[in-house]
């Protein structure tokens, strides 16, 4: 008596709400646990919040707000993807964002672990071999704040695969960064974008040819490759199937390398990416169109680890191999 029921199964008085779920398998137990889990975390975190905010965490939001800005950039697609979410009043987080540079000692893993935790308390929590795309990568998340902030995904490219010609070509770009340039202090390096001399077009295409992961790099330097909406707080759109359809039915081309999904709630982590557009580079020698950054999106599961059940927080590198392909030239 007093209580209603509503389209969710949920009955609510004034002030309590009770919830009833009725799953049929494990898989469906976890894509809901996936929402529940978040909420829980962001009601706890929030509160305990309140009386540690402080200067660093004003100043990652800050910092958070300029790489959106200058993502977009290169990432005109993401704005307008953003503005259609909200025009469907969903609350939209940043799942991660992914930066990307070579395997050399100005610039690789350590300058940026470093520098990530010097100027925003973030801490590397895993490391990744994708040895298909050459790489290595590793994932780092707040120090203070793990669940509140997005997670940082960086990877590194072994220029030692490349051609000789290649090699030099990368070689060269790093010897021209300015020699008391120091990245690790600098704590705008990462929209620093790019920080030595521009290579000519035919370089860049020589690049290419090799790997477009590297030729990205060089074209753009240091700033975001990829943000990441977080399906786990959507609301209309509570699954990735129905974010693609969304996104798809605005005009939106998807990442299919490996299919459009990659992912299962087993392994607890689903992904799905749009492919970067053809944005205008400036070269040494001319100004021509390239892949730009891309869009992707995220939906992470409940999993059972040390006989506990939580919700992933890290990567596949499977998969990361794949969604790297969302900066692959569109036929």
């Amino acid at each position: 008596k007093g209580f209603r029921r509503d389209k969710k199964h949920r009955l609510s008085s004034t002030n309590h709400q009770f919830f009833f779920i009725v799953a049929s398998d494990s898989a469906e137990v976890r894509h809901i646990m996936s929402f529940l889990l978040p909420i829980k975390r962001k009601m706890s975190s929030a509160a305990s919040a309140v009386s540690k905010v402080g200067g660093g965490n004003n100043v990652w939001r800050s910092f958070e707000s300029e790489m959106w800005r200058t993502y977009q950039r290169v990432a005109p697609q993401a704005k307008r993807i953003h503005s259609l979410f909200d025009q469907q009043g969903e609350d939209i987080r940043n799942d991660h964002v992914a930066f990307r540079t070579f395997n050399h000692e100005r610039v690789g893993m350590n300058v940026f672990e470093q520098n990530l935790w010097q100027h925003y308390n973030y801490k590397p929590v895993d490391s990744y071999n994708i040895t298909e795309k050459n790489l290595f990568a590793k994932h780092f998340e707040h120090a203070d704040y793990p669940t509140e902030y997005p997670l940082i995904f960086v990877s590194e490219f072994d220029t030692r695969t490349l051609s000789h010609q290649n090699q030099d070509t990368v070689q060269e770009m790093i010897e021209s960064i300015e020699s008391a340039y120091a990245p690790v202090k600098d704590d705008k390096f990462l929209i620093k974008g790019r920080i030595w001399d521009p290579i000519t077009v035919s370089q860049y295409e020589s690049l290419q040819s090799q790997s477009s992961y590297a030729a990205w790099v060089a074209a753009f330097g240091y700033l975001p490759n990829h943000f990441t909406v977080s399906v786990n707080y959507l609301h209309k759109y509570s699954t990735l199937n129905q974010v693609n359809r969304f996104i798809e039915t605005h005009g939106f081309t998807l990442n299919d390398s490996g299919g459009k999904i990659k992912g299962s709630p087993d392994i607890g982590l689903m992904q799905s990416s749009t492919m970067a557009p053809l944005v205008e580079m400036q070269f040494k020698d001319g100004t021509t169109l390239i892949p730009g950054a891309y869009y992707e999106f995220a939906h992470r599961f409940v999993i059972e680890h040390d006989n506990e059940s939580e919700l992933f927080r890290g990567f596949v590198g499977d998969h990361a191999n794949k969604i790297f392909e969302s900066t692959d030239r569109q036929n």
